[in-house]
């Protein structure tokens, strides 16, 4: 017996001793490979940059008064098992004058911290941003969590100061083994990101001090076999303690669902940051054609690591990597545009990353030989690497081409993903509210519709600064598109016979405005107009960027915000330009007499002429569009410029005199301009008098040869009226603005529905009746259908119709994709007050 006992003994030791030693050398190879991915990060960082990642640690791991974040009442402080460096002890020592004890070993609230993203990778650059996990035990409460953030935010803050983008991110070691219950905003995307955000942590992670990640230490083929079994092994195999590693888990058994709402996530983020997310986007159409056999890059490059020789190189790169696996895929599918297109990404990306470093450091020799070879590869000319490369050489037709170019990319790669949704029969990929916010972000910067200027995003418009503009009015008998033509070239130069518009739009101030913002007209323009309208001049236009500028862009550049989508367009600013193409100043000869004897511009002399000729309003809304709308001339005009602002009035939150602070009036007549701007407003500040007053009263009002009357009409609102004077006041006829639900259909529903209907999106309105709902479905073109009394989960219901949607945008084979999901609300029982419909609240109710 006892024989057999050291027998088994020494089996077990052997058994011992064999684990130890595999997860040794895993252990030394992850060690080598992240020791050479900080030297290659360092070497690219800045001096600033590195400092200050080097101070990171030692600002989390103690609550001292005398290091940026210190709070008096605590904050949960200490990494395990850290230790300082000298350079730091010397830091700590020279600020606090002594070495303050930190915590103990068994107080320490932090596991570990860990770069992600592309800190190390070859498209890192001396300005590239730091995205730094600092992880923490799921037993950590919501009020030390909430501590710990707040002064994650204010070493952020101390590090901006210093010229360092350090974005740091609290995350719970159960963060992907819980239920998601997080809301859509900021770089976090609720319950959509789960696979995608995983998967890119675990193939870019650079541990910077504290535990181990135990999936480090397990196989690919480890992982899909037995990865709890496996966790256990290296557990019982000593080479780290219990408080020398933790998990995150297993990647390999991600949901199918959250393909879609990855992918959907991205689509998204390439809003901002088109040319490194195109790649991110293709990866998840890359892993959803490979499902169910996907294999993901994190654990391709895991195997790299666990089996390699321990040297960082190509082949570890995860910006590499990801690059390599889409450029085949897109080969497999003979998808050649696409393929072009994400060269272009990835070789930008890599390029932009050179600025700013040592011409002589052997990253730029390595990285500069590196993209030579291949643009060789890719038998690309001189001339149209030249041009990739000299952003300042970007002009509006290479920007135009590269845009659609990648417009086109996510549009496929959007199908493709819902292609795999509805193939897989999957719930909707992300919860309802997170896919109306990001139906909608999307719907906002790539839809394009009727009166939207566009505006690119902000990484195409570097140098889009245009030395000469020409404006030209196509006549009626040209063979031109009708409208304003647009060139960027003299007017009275050979150049511009050769050249082809940059922009065509019906009304001269949407062609100026798309202009302004995307930066092709600025001061220091020369401007040139030409065309049959004696009323256009260059100094006008000029004057009219200046007060697009000031007035309209402001409130363009500022950030929509997650509840704004949720609900109806806001008004933020609005432009009503006058006389700019048609001046009635100039083919009215009245004398100033003329005006101050009848009191307005807008029914002046015995003739009452109105001396408003041309109208356009510009708008920047809550959704962040900006809208050009054009109106009739004249007497029209005005009284449908009425009727549209009183309009967007009723279905804008606050109050009417709020709304008047946003409404700008400029006149560009060579007469009467500041009588016209006065007397415009002032009608139009009477009219959102009558909306702002309870009472049902009306203001009268006379424009040209008619009179009419802002009319107040009980709780649906002001509408605007003209007198038939030849017949009794009940037979007045009613003007409606085009952009507004048409009588017929607003008598039919509530106030509030008519109120917050939107032109150009599907909406759903709840109204409680007993023991049920009725709903009132209002279309894209403010068209109503009625549903009474419907019985069940309004939770199923909503999701139902997103699947609907979903599916319809998936079978639609148009160019043009509409991203937008409907929008749902509930009005009150007693119909006076509105909210938007929430599923995660109410499927707890239903």
């Amino acid at each position: 017996m006892a024989e057999s006992i050291s027998v088994q003994q020494q089996g077990s030791m052997f058994q011992a001793g064999s684990l130890a030693a595999k997860y040794l050398q895993r252990k030394e190879r992850f060690d080598a490979v992240n020791a050479q991915k900080i030297e290659q990060a360092l070497a690219v960082m800045s001096a600033d940059a590195r400092r200050m990642l080097q101070l990171l640690p030692v600002f989390l791991h103690y609550n001292e008064k005398e290091f940026p974040g210190y709070r008096t009442d605590g904050v949960p402080c200490g990494i395990d098992g850290f230790e300082l460096t000298p350079e730091q002890e010397a830091y700590v020592r020279d600020v606090t004058g002594h070495l303050p004890a930190g915590p103990k070993p068994s107080e320490c609230c932090i596991l570990a911290l860990y770069g992600m993203g592309s800190t190390a990778s070859i498209g890192q650059g001396c300005r590239s941003d730091f995205d730094i996990w600092v992880c923490v035990p799921h037993t950590l409460g919501d009020d030390e969590i909430t501590a710990l953030t707040e002064k994650c935010t204010f070493v952020c803050s101390f590090a901006k100061c210093m010229g360092v983008d350090l974005n740091l991110f609290v995350t719970k070691d159960d963060r992907f083994t819980m239920p998601p219950d997080e809301q859509v905003g900021g770089d976090n995307c609720g319950s959509a990101q789960n696979l995608f955000l995983l998967d890119e942590f675990y193939r870019s992670a650079v541990r910077l001090c504290g535990r181990y990640l135990a999936w480090f230490f397990i196989s690919n083929l480890e992982e899909i076999e037995d990865y709890e079994g496996y966790l256990t092994e290296f557990a019982h195999s000593g080479v780290l303690s219990p408080r020398e590693y933790f998990d995150f888990g297993s990647v390999v058994n991600s949901s199918p669902a959250e393909y879609f709402g990855s992918g959907l996530w991205l689509l998204y983020k390439g809003i901002e940051y088109p040319f490194k997310a195109v790649l991110k986007i293709l990866l998840m159409e890359v892993y959803a054609d490979e499902y169910p056999q996907s294999v993901l890059l994190s654990s391709q490059m895991k195997d790299k690591l666990i089996f390699g020789s321990g040297k960082y190189d190509l082949e570890l790169d995860p910006y590499y990597v990801m690059y390599k696996k889409v450029h085949d895929y897109l080969l497999r599918q003979g998808d050649i545009k696409r393929l072009q297109m994400v060269r272009k990404c990835f070789y930008l990306k890599i390029f932009l990353g050179l600025r700013g470093l040592t011409a002589d450091s052997s990253v730029i020799k390595f990285r500069r030989r590196f993209l030579d070879d291949l643009a060789e590869i890719w038998r690309w000319s001189t001339e149209e690497k030249e041009t990739l490369e000299n952003r300042a050489l970007w002009k509006i037709h290479y920007v135009r081409e590269f845009y659609a170019e990648l417009f086109a990319a996510l549009i496929k790669s959007y199908r493709a993903l819902l292609s795999f949704s509805v193939r897989h029969g999957i719930e909707y990929a992300i919860t309802s509210d997170d896919a109306g916010v990001l139906s909608r972000k999307l719907y906002t910067a790539y839809d394009k519709y009727q009166n939207k200027v566009v505006v690119y995003s902000s990484e195409f418009r570097y140098s889009l600064e245009e030395k000469n503009l020409t404006f030209i009015k196509a006549g009626k008998d040209s063979i031109c598109r009708s409208g304003w033509h647009l060139y960027a070239a003299p007017l009275d130069g050979v150049e511009i016979l050769n050249s082809r518009s940059v922009y065509v739009g019906s009304q001269l101030a949407e062609v100026v405005t798309w202009a302004c913002f995307n930066q092709l007209l600025t001061r220091s323009t020369d401007i040139d107009c030409a065309g049959s309208l004696e009323a256009v001049t260059a100094e006008k236009i000029k004057r009219l960027a200046d007060d697009i500028m000031n007035v309209l862009a402001p409130a363009a550049m500022d950030k929509v915000s997650d509840s704004a989508l949720l609900r109806p367009r806001d008004i933020k600013a609005c432009a009503v330009i006058l006389n700019l193409e048609r001046d009635a100043t100039l083919e009215n000869r009245l004398t100033s007499a003329d005006v101050l004897n009848v009191g307005s511009t807008l029914c002046a002399g015995r003739q009452r002429i109105c001396l408003i000729g041309s109208i356009s309003l510009i708008t920047i809304n809550s959704w962040g569009e900006t809208i050009a709308l054009e109106l009739p001339d004249g007497e029209q005009g005005v009284v449908e410029l009425l009727a549209t602002l009183l309009r967007i009035a009723k279905s804008t939150d606050g109050s009417s005199k709020d709304l008047g602070r946003l409404i700008h009036v400029f006149s560009y007549s060579a007469r009467e301009q500041e009588s016209l701007c006065y007397d415009l407003q002032a009608v139009i500040r009477q009219a959102f008098a009558c909306v702002a007053n309870d009472r049902d009263e009306e203001f009268i009002f006379e424009v040209g040869h008619n009179t009419y009357a802002a009319r107040r009409v009980q709780d649906r609102g002001v509408y605007i009226v003209r007198h038939n004077m030849l017949s009794a006041e009940d037979n007045s006829f009613g003007v409606h603005t085009r952009y507004g639900m048409r009588p017929e259909y607003s008598l039919q529903v509530p106030p509030l529905v008519d109120r917050y209907s939107n032109i150009g999106i599907m909406q759903y309105f709840f109204a409680p009746v007993e023991d049920g709902w009725d709903i009132y479905i209002v279309n894209e073109n403010n068209e109503v259908k009625t549903y009474y009394h419907y019985v069940g989960s309004r939770a199923a219901l909503v999701n139902a119709i997103n699947r609907y949607y979903t599916k319809q945008s998936e079978e639609n084979r148009a160019e043009t994709t509409h991203f937008n999901l409907p929008q749902y609300f509930v009005l009150s029982a007693d119909r006076k007050s509105i909210h938007p419909f929430t599923i995660r609240e109410q499927a707890r109710v239903d």
